[in-house]
């Protein structure tokens, strides 16, 4: 990401904020229910924050998530939180969740958040309504050049529509800071 600061305030907010945990809360996790120690919205929330964080692959996401202070992922976890989510895990939630219903969560999220920043905006200019054209040209060159999303490997269950909806959280969170 251009901005590291920007990034890694907006992930902690990410994994701080009760608000995308309680979103993720709703969708459903393909995993079996024995020996389930993560539960899909903690570890859809970690995710988020490290792909806000400018992480790309599960082996970088399950690297940031590793870092994750202890007191932040007590936050996160009704019963005492166990170890951090391994890049199994992590792998296993994001391949196997209902990836529609993950769409709905970022869309209402990014919505909310972009309501809140224009509720205190000056009217657009029409100039600004001309450069909205191009947003979408811009959101294809971050996806391909800055996440490489060309270049991923991921290819099983609901996993491509997962990340591709992680990195949409990502870059208009971004959008909206």
């Amino acid at each position: 990401m251009s901005d590291p600061e920007a990034c890694g305030c907006l992930a902690v907010a990410a994994v701080e904020g009760p608000d995308l945990l309680r979103r993720f809360a709703g969708v459903s996790d393909g995993r079996s229910d024995q020996g389930r120690d993560h539960p899909v919205a903690v570890v859809l929330t970690l995710c988020a924050a490290a792909v806000l964080a400018g992480m790309g692959s599960f082996t970088a996401i399950a690297g940031w998530v590793a870092d994750v202070p202890a007191e932040l992922l007590a936050r996160l976890y009704v019963t005492p939180a166990p170890r951090a989510p391994s890049k199994t895990t992590l792998w296993r939630v994001v391949t196997s969740v209902d990836a529609p219903a993950v769409d709905v969560v970022i869309g209402a999220w990014l919505a909310e958040q972009a309501q809140r920043a224009t509720a205190s905006a000056d009217p657009p200019d029409p100039t600004q309504l001309v450069r909205q054209h191009w947003d979408v040209e811009a959101l294809h060159w971050l996806r391909d050049t800055v996440y490489r999303e060309d270049h991923s490997r991921t290819r099983t269950g609901s996993g491509p529509q997962v990340m591709a909806g992680l990195r949409n959280l990502a870059i208009g969170a971004l959008h909206l800071a």
